[in-house]
């Protein structure tokens, strides 16, 4: 989006310029071109701090959307752990095995969100997309903790 608003900023410069220079049109016709020209330019201008907002806004809902959801893993893996104490000692080794490759999951999981810093709205997106897909695989290995055979 944000692409897009610099690119009809530049269309809209570059055509103010052309009808500038153009010699056809009596002073009064320039002057309000230039005008309305300029209100354009200040549109798109606000248009582009408006995407730049909302996009802001986007990443930190997102942020807060997916700590959300790790404190809830975490809550979740705690009472996973509070489970197995009642199994038998093997099993309880490898539950705990598997709850510190869940935790282990986690941890990488709010490193990339903590460390990513990337502008771009298409990166954004994929990364958005990685990181959901993501955070779901580890939602489901807690969900499913006792129902896989592992």
């Amino acid at each position: 989006m944000r692409k897009d608003i610099l690119k009809i900023v530049a269309a809209l410069f570059i055509s103010s310029t052309i009808l500038i220079g153009c010699d056809q049109k009596d002073a009064n016709s320039e002057r309000d071109d230039l005008q309305e020209q300029k209100m354009d330019v200040r549109e798109s201008r606000d248009d582009l701090q408006q995407a730049i907002q909302d996009s802001i806004q986007e990443r930190r809902q997102f942020r807060e959307d997916a700590q959300l959801r790790m404190d809830k893993y975490d809550r979740d893996m705690a009472e996973l752990r509070n489970r197995i104490t009642k199994e038998k000692r093997t099993n309880r080794e490898r539950y705990n095995k598997m709850i510190d490759k869940l935790e282990q999951d986690r941890l990488e999981l709010k490193t990339k969100l903590d460390n990513y810093n990337d502008k771009s709205s298409d990166n954004w997106d994929t990364f958005k997309n990685d990181f959901n897909n993501s955070m779901n695989e580890l939602g489901n290995g807690i969900s499913n903790f006792f129902s896989d055979d592992k």
